[in-house]
């Protein structure tokens, strides 16, 4: 885990920070540091969701359906250092696997 986070921090190619949003917890908030903090060309177009062009503009938020070889492949080819998942569960028998540190927010819903 140290090192994921070393190598991320690093720059080193093909890392990245999956941040998994839990809806209406801060993720635009989230996705605004995150613009604050990484190069332009690092992040993707749609609020750190790198499958809405991947999916030709249809889906965003969906990491969950694309195989992990996938996920590495077209993040490593777009320069992307950012994931978001939104609206599918974050598979703990496999995202782990992922060369990414990892990420979330929390907020009590009556403080929005």
């Amino acid at each position: 885990v140290e090192q994921k986070a070393k190598d991320f921090r690093d720059g080193k190619d093909g890392t990245f920070l999956f941040f998994q949003h839990l809806r209406k917890a801060g993720g635009t908030n989230f996705c605004s540091l995150a613009e604050k903090n990484l190069p332009q060309k690092a992040q993707p177009h749609y609020y750190c969701m790198p499958d809405m062009g991947w999916s030709g503009n249809k889906n965003a938020g969906y990491l969950h359906s694309w195989s992990n070889e996938e996920i590495i492949t077209r993040m490593a080819k777009q320069g992307f250092r950012i994931a978001g998942n939104e609206w599918e569960n974050f598979a703990v028998s496999r995202h782990f696997d992922l060369p990414a540190v990892f990420a979330t927010s929390f907020r009590k819903p009556l403080d929005r």
